[in-house]
């Protein structure tokens, strides 16, 4: 029988999803193509600072840097480093009719991408809800279970594209 904070959860993830399609973070979704055997094609210089690693650094210099997805009540946000960490938060807000409903998701921990499956693995994960419908179910930094998610991927120099099984789809945009 459910209770009512897996109702409330239920309830929160199913309005992450209806908020999330409308709004931008959605996208089509292919399988990255086939690394060519060679390239000539030497990387550009800039003398910006650098997101991504230089070619041959790591199999994870394609994803290196910060990625963005923002709606209009959304924002999705990842930064990888080169050492293979990452930091992410998804968040929700939006005005309610009794003030400001707030669900934010923090993680951190490490990384894996090889070939088109990226695995992030967190070493802290926690959320935080404020419903003004439901203020005795507010919680602020409330850890969460630490769970593996591994996701299809596709890593483009302005472009993110992150499929997770039987999940959403996510096309996040380099954060300069």
């Amino acid at each position: 029988m459910p209770t009512a904070a897996s109702k409330n959860l239920s309830t929160v993830l199913l309005a992450v999803v209806a908020v999330t399609f409308p709004t931008g973070c959605v996208g089509p979704f292919a399988p990255p193509p086939r690394p060519s055997e060679s390239s000539s094609v030497a990387p550009p210089t800039s003398s910006a600072p650098a997101c991504v690693a230089p070619a041959g650094d790591s199999a994870t210099a394609p994803i290196v840097g910060e990625w963005v997805c923002t709606g209009s009540t959304t924002e999705m946000r990842f930064r990888f480093s080169a050492d293979g960490k990452y930091k992410s938060r998804e968040a929700l807000e939006y005005e309610a009719s009794g003030g400001r409903f707030v669900f934010h998701r923090d993680q951190d921990g490490t990384y894996v991408a090889a070939g088109d499956q990226l695995e992030l693995n967190p070493a802290r994960s926690t959320r935080t809800r404020k419903a003004p419908d439901d203020p005795a179910g507010d919680h602020t930094d409330q850890p969460e279970a630490l769970k593996r998610r591994v996701f299809t991927f596709r890593a483009g120099r302005d472009a993110l594209h992150l499929h997770e099984s039987g999940g959403y789809a996510l096309v996040l945009l380099r954060d300069s």
